[in-house]
């Protein structure tokens, strides 16, 4: 399943048309829009059919991070793939999912988040 997964992740790119697959991005991010949204409305009603009540957003404290944090992540989306369309996809997609290990050794060697004997062992 990985592997089918892996491999399709980009063919949005090849039937992109003239605009080498750009429009991938912006059809993508409608995606996760309706996704995320229909998640919500998922988590909402399932709180109700179990009584309890439906968390804080939070919406000032987490408006101005959480901007940051989706206009971050969607201009590494929208690079990746113009690296991906640039390079290749074996270059610029193998590229651009090595930042997992460039984040997780971070987290890793700079913040400790490692504790015990793994920890030690690193």
């Amino acid at each position: 399943f990985n592997g089918i997964w892996g491999g399709s992740v980009m063919v949005p790119l090849k039937l992109g048309g003239s605009s080498g697959g750009i429009d991938f991005v912006v059809s993508f991010g409608c995606g996760v829009a309706i996704v995320t949204c229909s998640m919500w409305i998922i988590f909402v009603l399932a709180l109700r059919l179990q009584r309890r009540p439906i968390p804080s957003l939070q919406l000032r404290v987490m408006l101005l991070p959480g901007s940051i944090a989706g206009i971050v992540w969607s201009a590494g989306n929208f690079f990746s793939t113009c690296a991906t369309i640039l390079l290749g996809e074996a270059i610029g997609y193998s590229s651009c999912q090595a930042a997992i290990m460039v984040s997780g050794l971070w987290g890793l060697l700079y913040y400790k988040e490692a504790v015990g004997s793994f920890g030690a062992f690193m």
